[in-house]
């Protein structure tokens, strides 16, 4: 059972364009906590792309006790069901983006919970006014055709 804390949540609503070459992802706060942005970033925007990584990234707005994160990918993407394939790094996240230079603090190396296309991952808190970023390095796969996520 979970300690009464603030949650806080993510839902990425993905979308991808025919002939885009960069895709900025719009997000959604949840719960809880705020942000003053918040984007997702694909590697890949092929249709049916397998190996596509994310960087998520996020500026906390208000003080908050965190103890996940959740990614909801849109239908059509298809996400792994065993958390442990759904792995993260915070390594290289500046070469992503070079405003990146805080890892996600408790981030670990894989999800820690999968239902459908919501993706959840350990947290620890985060300052605000800070800049936090990880990539998603396996368990998601690309939409099989194209159009809106």
């Amino acid at each position: 059972m979970r300690k009464n804390k603030a949650l806080l949540g993510l839902l990425a609503a993905i979308s991808l364009f025919s002939g885009v070459t960069s895709l900025p992802f719009m997000g959604h706060i949840a719960e809880a906590a705020s942000f003053t942005n918040f984007s997702i970033k694909p590697s890949r925007i092929q249709v049916s792309a397998t190996a596509v990584n994310f960087l998520v990234k996020v500026n906390p707005a208000t003080v908050a006790t965190e103890d996940y994160v959740r990614v909801q990918f849109a239908t059509g993407y298809t996400v792994d069901a065993t958390p442990a394939n759904v792995t993260v790094t915070t390594a290289g996240i500046a070469s992503w983006d070079s405003t990146c230079v805080n890892a996600w603090p408790g981030i670990g190396s894989a999800a820690s919970s999968v239902v459908g296309n919501l993706v959840e991952f350990t947290s620890t808190d985060l300052t605000v006014g800070q800049r936090y970023c990880f990539i998603i390095t396996a368990g998601i796969t690309n939409p099989a055709v194209v159009g809106n996520f």
